[in-house]
């Protein structure tokens, strides 16, 4: 059965930058699971900076759920 790897990408508005995507350790069982949790995790992620540090950054998360290649087994 397949399995999907969720990767994501911290970015700054004002540096015009994104860092370098990070790979989710936990391997999903099925495409929505991974989506899901994109949108939980990006929350998370902006929440541990702080409103004023994603404010004056203008932070954002990319993310992306792909098939796991085998690499994360």
């Amino acid at each position: 059965m397949v399995k999907y790897v969720l990767i994501l990408m911290l970015c700054s508005g004002t540096a015009e930058k994104c860092f370098k995507p990070v790979k989710h350790e936990f391997l999903f069982e099925d495409y929505h699971s991974c989506i899901t949790n994109g949108y939980i995790l990006s929350n998370d992620t902006l929440n541990t900076f702080g409103k004023p540090t994603v404010n004056s950054n203008r932070f954002y998360v990319k993310f992306a759920c792909t098939e796991n290649t085998g690499e994360n087994t």
